[in-house]
């Protein structure tokens, strides 16, 4: 007997509550055009918030209703199922807070349950969408009676109650009609009998998500409110609202239900983004408070600096005696502005600070160098005993924090400046009016180029800063508080000022934490720039900064927001945090604005922080970022629901869906990449490679189909190289992983021996296409063990590696050391003689190295011309060349006798003079001596024992021999090493003559008794 699966979810633990009362009567009334006949046997599958899985319940229809009146429905029975069912229900949501108050009393709402069910439950009416439910008998939907339009709801009948308005009945699917026919489920499910009726809960979940029929019934998608894509946004995106259409939220519990079929197949159909390598900015760089040790060109830079500041505290001083426009005045000014306008070089302006730390006052200069350098440092000590002083001195005096002197000062202006800061009636003022004094001077001359911080101008600061990012912030407070005072100057000039201040001010910080935090309390000034508000000024402030230090720079300001928020919740009621947070959320939205227009690299990692702290909107979002975060809510749901995906995959038989499952996966593979997924990767690629041999993934259809779109076009990848070069079974996965394989590098570099271990196991199932990756890890990454395993990974491909070797060697345009990676590997996995041919090419290659491993090669391949290879390499210019043919020679045993006696002319040349090249005929003809000793077979041993016996016959007494030629170019110290080489073999192929000289030799050097007895015995066996 046929059964029909009903879906009811209930949106949320209130109104599971409330219909928690209904549902224990034992009958439930479901409104619905599509009532099904009395006696039909149907499935419950009740969808509870909080739980991941549903509650599966058997009935069967007991009335319809179908009058105006009561509206269209059907009651079913779920007596019998409820036995069964309702204990799991309250075991599993009796651990949630939420629901504590209708299980309070767990044993006495099961008895009750149990034993006291009433007849029915009349009156409750569901109004729904056409789409929301179609129940179907044999495929073919039943006829509705009519189409309701309204919201789905549920009413009761003469009182309409608002609180269950969330109660949902629908269907898994998003089709018009949807195939909830049980018919293929397993037989079981379709007894008509109580047995199969009262199963447990767990195994008619199991019978429902698992389909064994020959003709399975394509799992019914779940429902999913995915955010769009909007590829409207790619150019630029609005910032002035934060309202998201309600149906573009997603669900809390998204992964109770999963993405719908039809919203996969509308995903994987848009356009593809490229997915940023993710990593945090490179901020590796050294904060330094203070340079103290100066090179000497950095000396001879900033040196004639120091000076002209004690020049300038001297004209300041001497200025103060006399009257503006007295001789002695412009004699203490006399060449200033020249020296500075010298002293200052390519750089924009110049401050001094006066800066008061725990070891004292120090007067620290900045502009000139990279980092702020203490007076001290330029003028050495004898002279800052005396300058230092005085200038603090003045400074105390004047209330004076800093001043900056700017490069586009007129003279005019740097005369004024000296006259007004040298004037006596300043020091008529007393504590904070000094400073006010002094900045109304500046700006009723229009003195813009010199930038004053006095006492009276610092901002209350609600933190303790670096020094530097202190000062920064009440120079920016003065700056912009005096800017618009000055006469005579336009709007745009006056915001040309501004960004220029900001500009100038933060370029000495340099640091991206130096710069955060001055970019998160820049918000303080405007409590003293009345004209400028908090918006405003970081505004001006992000506009200023360089684009390249904008995001390194955030990186840090997201861990201040992530303090914060600790913070909040261990302070709830503190209203600087909030503000705080208010400010650091605006600063961060106007640094999106930027990153977007100017395209910064790294700006989709960014914009993506941005969204996941709901800082942005998904609607503000550019279309890219859009594409991974949607791209990251389908991972989740592989993730959550995997078994969905693998079910669907094993049973597919059409192969436009087998495409779309094919681009679902290839369009998650960056985010599983990026969060470290390896393990869910693993089981992606062992189950595409289950099938992919198998119908209808192994489809002309389904290859051809393997196309990506991209913004602007669409790449076909079955007319590509790889595909091509691919077998049938690796192109699905190869489609998958091809444009990840970097990502996939990167991350093998970082990650850890647990997850290297499932990334090699993924590789290794890529087949070929895994190989191309292998090889690119060996070949560019910087890091050795990835080298060693890369190589030892290439190793174990066998025969897909020997073709990698063969392809790679055959592109002679490819740098050397690839070369060399491809025959080495070759000489590893081969055994192929014709395979050498490939190598052959680089027997004269200019790189030893080349021409070193062109013999290792030759060793594992035996090519028919090997021995002669190996024999015209003795003579190679380079000696580890020579030294390695020398030393192989061996594995071409046994050789021929042409060859031995190549060798043999070898040992019997003369002794060059020269040192160097004696010395090399001596090392040339222990190898030999060595090597021949080696051979299991050695021809024309006789003629061998005649050539080493002449050799050797100076040790008994023989004065034109090798022996005495050796000594007298190279001394005797390396008749050892020849006597070692020579006795074994001797004793291996010797005769009478060997044996008789042998024992001439025991007595001249006893040293060498022991192996000479040992080549006597075997001379003697």
């Amino acid at each position: 007997m046929k059964k029909f699966l009903i879906i009811v979810k209930i949106s949320s633990v209130q109104d599971f509550c409330r219909f928690y009362e209904q549902f224990l009567t034992g009958r439930v009334f479901l409104p619905s055009t599509n009532a099904l006949p009395d006696h039909s046997k149907t499935i419950l599958k009740l969808i509870v918030p909080l739980l991941e899985d549903p509650f599966l319940i058997n009935g069967n229809v007991v009335s319809c209703i179908d009058d105006t009146e009561s509206g269209f429905g059907m009651t079913i029975d779920i007596k019998d199922g409820l036995k069964t069912v309702l204990p799991e229900i309250i075991r599993k949501l009796s651990v949630y807070e939420q629901y504590q108050d209708i299980f309070s009393d767990q044993p006495a709402a099961e008895t009750a349950a149990m034993k006291e069910i009433p007849e029915e439950i009349t009156g409750l009416e569901m109004e729904i969408d056409e789409d929301e439910i179609q129940i179907l008998e044999d495929n073919h939907p039943i006829e509705k009676k009519t189409s309701l339009s309204q919201d789905d709801s549920v009413i009761l009948a003469g009182d309409r109650d608002d609180n269950l308005m969330n109660l949902k009945m629908e269907n898994e699917s998003d089709d018009s009609l949807a195939k909830v026919d049980l018919a293929h489920l397993p037989d079981f499910v379709f007894q008509d009998n109580d047995a199969a009726e009262s199963k447990q809960e767990e195994d008619a979940r199991e019978t429902v998500s698992e389909d064994s029929s020959s003709e399975p019934e394509p799992e019914a998608p779940q429902e999913f409110a995915l955010l769009p894509d909007d590829e409207s946004l790619s150019e630029g995106f609005t910032m002035d609202f934060d309202t998201a259409d309600p149906a573009f939220t997603l669900p809390e519990n998204q992964g109770v239900s999963g993405v719908l079929f039809e919203d996969l197949k509308k995903m994987v159909e848009q356009g593809e983004f490229e997915f940023e390598l993710e990593k945090e900015p490179d901020v590796t760089g050294e904060k330094i408070p203070e340079k103290k040790d100066l090179t000497p060109e950095e000396r001879e830079k900033a040196e004639p600096v120091g000076q002209f500041f004690m020049n300038l505290t001297k004209a300041m001083l001497r200025s103060g005696y006399y009257a503006p426009g007295h001789p002695g005045a412009d004699s203490a000014k006399s060449g200033l502005y020249d020296e500075f306008i010298s002293v200052l070089g390519d750089q924009r302006e110049i401050m001094i600070t006066n800066h008061n730390s725990r070891d004292g006052i120090d007067l620290m200069l900045t502009g000139i160098l990279d980092e702020p350098i203490n007076i001290r440092v330029l003028v050495g000590p004898g002279v800052a005993e005396l300058f230092v002083p005085k200038l603090s001195e003045y400074c105390e005096r004047k209330k004076l924090l800093s001043f900056a002197l700017k490069k586009d000062i007129k003279p005019g202006h740097f005369f004024q400046f000296i006259d007004i800061m040298s004037d006596p009636k300043v020091d008529d003022h007393k504590g904070k009016e000094a400073g006010k004094y002094l900045t109304d001077a500046f700006i009723e001359h229009g003195i813009t180029e010199i930038s004053t911080v006095f006492v009276d101008d610092m901002v209350e600061l609600e933190s303790e800063l670096p020094w530097r990012v202190e000062m920064a912030i009440h120079r920016l407070a003065k700056d912009l508080k005096v800017v618009p005072m000055f006469k005579g100057v336009s709007d745009e000039a006056i915001k040309q000022m501004k960004l220029q201040t900001v500009q100038d001010i933060i370029r000495p910080l340099k640091h991206p934490t130096y710069l955060n935090d001055f970019l998160v309390n820049c918000y303080l000034i405007a409590k003293y720039v009345k004209r400028m508000a908090s918006e405003d000024i970081e505004e001006i402030v992000v506009e200023a900064f360089s684009i390249h230090l904008l995001l390194p720079t955030s990186w840090f300001t997201f861990k201040e927001l992530d303090h914060l928020k600790q913070l909040k919740k261990e302070r709830p009621d503190n209203i600087l945090i909030d503000r705080r947070l208010s400010g650091i959320k605006r600063i961060l939205k106007l640094i999106s604005r930027r990153v977007v227009v100017e395209k910064e690299s790294g700006a989709q990692t960014f914009l993506e922080h941005l969204y996941q702290n709901e800082i942005l909107s998904f609607n503000e979002l550019p279309a890219d970022v859009q594409y991974v975060i949607n791209s990251m809510k389908l991972a989740d749901d592989i993730r959550e629901n995997f078994s969905k995906y693998s079910n669907a995959i094993g049973n597919i038989k059409d192969p436009d869906e087998a495409l779309i499952y094919l681009k679902c996966f290839r369009r998650t593979a960056p985010v599983l990449i990026d969060s470290g997924s390896w393990e869910m990767l693993k089981r992606i690629t062992l189950l595409i490679k289950s099938v992919s041999s198998q119908k209808p993934i192994n489809t002309d259809k389904v290859h051809s189909g393997l196309k990506i779109i991209k913004s602007n076009e669409i790449e076909d990848f079955s007319d590509s190289k790889l595909f091509k070069s691919l077998d049938v079974s690796e192109r699905p996965l190869g489609f998958i992983f091809k444009d990840v394989t970097d990502k996939i590098i990167n991350s093998y570099e970082h990650a850890d021996s647990k997850q290297r271990n499932l990334i090699d196991k993924i590789i290794n199932e890529l087949g070929s296409f895994g190989v191309d990756i292998t090889s690119k890890m060996l070949i560019d990454s910087n890091d050795r063990e990835v080298r060693k395993l890369s190589y030892e990974m290439m190793i174990s491909k066998g025969d897909q590696a020997r073709k990698w070797a063969i392809k790679v060697l055959d592109e002679t345009s490819r740098p050397w050391y690839i070369h060399r990676n491809a025959m080495m590997i070759l000489g590893k996995v081969s055994d192929k003689e014709e395979d050498f041919d490939c190598v052959r090419k680089f027997l004269e290659h200019s790189n030893p190295k080349m021409r070193e491993e062109v013999i290792n090669v030759a060793v594992s391949l035996k090519p028919h011309d090997g021995e002669s290879l190996i024999l015209k390499s003795i003579d190679d210019d380079d000696p580890k060349v020579r030294w390695l043919a020398l030393r192989t020679i061996q594995h071409f045993s046994p050789i021929s006798e042409s060859a031995m006696m190549e060798l043999l002319n070898i040992i019997s040349l003369p002794i060059p003079k020269n040192n160097e090249a004696a010395e090399n005929q001596i090392n040339k003809t222990v190898n030999i001596i060595s090597a021949i000793n080696a051979m299991t077979y050695i021809p024309i041993s006789r003629k061998v024992e005649f050539e080493i016996l002449e050799a050797l016959k100076s040790i008994s007494g023989g004065k034109q021999s090798l022996w005495n030629k050796v000594k007298r170019a190279v001394g005797s110290d390396h008749e050892t090493p020849v006597l070692k080489a020579a006795i074994p073999l001797l004793g291996k192929i010797g005769g009478s003559q060997s044996k008789t000289f042998l024992k001439k030799i025991i007595r001249l050097h006893p040293d060498f008794s022991e192996i000479i007895k040992k080549a006597l015995l075997q001379i003697k066996s």
